[in-house]
């Protein structure tokens, strides 16, 4: 872990844009639903979870982080005893 990864470089706005767009992208895909339906709640989960992880690294946009991380818990409630929850919580205690 260093301060000149890239990950730590993103901007904030296209970060959440680029991802926000891929799942509305899969989200409105009509073959997509049909066959994953029952996976659509897990999708969204991995999504904001990865937007609340990205921008924990950061170590700025606390609220934000804390607001993607409480979406991702309501898709996949379990998410919780996952390890990306507590790299977030990690990172957002720092």
């Amino acid at each position: 872990q260093h301060e000149n990864r890239s990950v730590l470089q993103t901007d904030k706005n296209k970060l959440i844009q680029r991802v926000l767009t891929f799942m509305n992208i899969v989200l409105n895909n009509k073959d997509i639903h049909q066959k994953y339906s029952r996976q659509i709640h897990l999708f969204k989960c991995s999504c904001y979870t990865y937007i609340a992880l990205h921008l924990a690294l950061t170590g700025k946009h606390k609220k934000e982080t804390f607001n993607y991380l409480l979406k991702g818990i309501k898709e996949k409630p379990f998410f919780i005893f996952q390890r990306r929850f507590f790299a977030i919580l990690k990172h957002l205690i720092k």
